[in-house]
């Protein structure tokens, strides 16, 4: 039995400052980079271009990875099936 489904979770980012910092400090994110002042200014700028070039009306999507797993034991389902 494949019981599946998928659900897109996220929210629309309306301050792209926060959104710099929240990246910034995550787990995929650049705490660990050992650059420059002048490297880590680059890399805000090109950030912030492209949030702001995929931005809309009502922000910037922030598109949020989750799974929800739903599991049983094989015994009952065994015993439901015969």
């Amino acid at each position: 039995m494949n019981d599946s489904s998928l659900e897109q979770f996220g929210f629309y980012l309306q301050d792209a400052e926060a959104a710099w910092t929240g990246n910034a400090k995550s787990a995929f994110g650049l705490q660990n980079v050992k650059w420059s002042d002048e490297q880590w200014q680059q890399c805000k700028l090109e950030y912030f271009t492209e949030i702001n070039e995929a931005s809309t009306a009502a922000g910037y999507w922030n598109d949020i990875t989750m799974f929800f797993v739903r599991t049983h034991k094989s015994g009952q389902v065994d015993a439901l099936l015969t």
